[in-house]
């Protein structure tokens, strides 16, 4: 098993989203961390999500301010296409510095 780091930071423009995916290949795979950090704000949130830009896109955990989460997520037998995303939604009138990271286990 391998482990690969999807991490995303930056300055977030005013009512904008930036993006980190990752496609695990085909195989067991699961996530096994996930931290956001951002300055608490009703509107602005940090998330992971499984099958990005699909229509079958699942929001697997979603944080405010700064949060660290240690569970596993077992995402089964991946086919290699599904993408995981890391994604900083600024919901805010203004520019937010946001940072998002997974760990995904999966076979090499």
């Amino acid at each position: 098993m391998a482990i690969t780091e999807v991490i995303k930071s930056g300055e977030v423009p005013a009512g904008q989203e930036l993006v980190q995916a990752f496609a695990p290949p085909a195989g067991p795979a699961k996530i096994v961390f996930f931290r956001g950090s951002a300055v608490f704000s009703p509107n602005s949130v940090v998330k992971i999500v499984w099958k990005y830009d699909d229509p079958g896109e699942e929001i697997l955990w979603s944080t405010k301010g700064e949060v660290e989460i240690h569970q596993v997520f077992d995402l089964g037998t991946v086919n290699g296409t599904d993408e995981a995303a890391i994604i900083l939604d600024n919901g805010e009138s203004a520019i937010v510095v946001m940072s998002g990271m997974g760990l995904i286990e999966h076979v090499e």
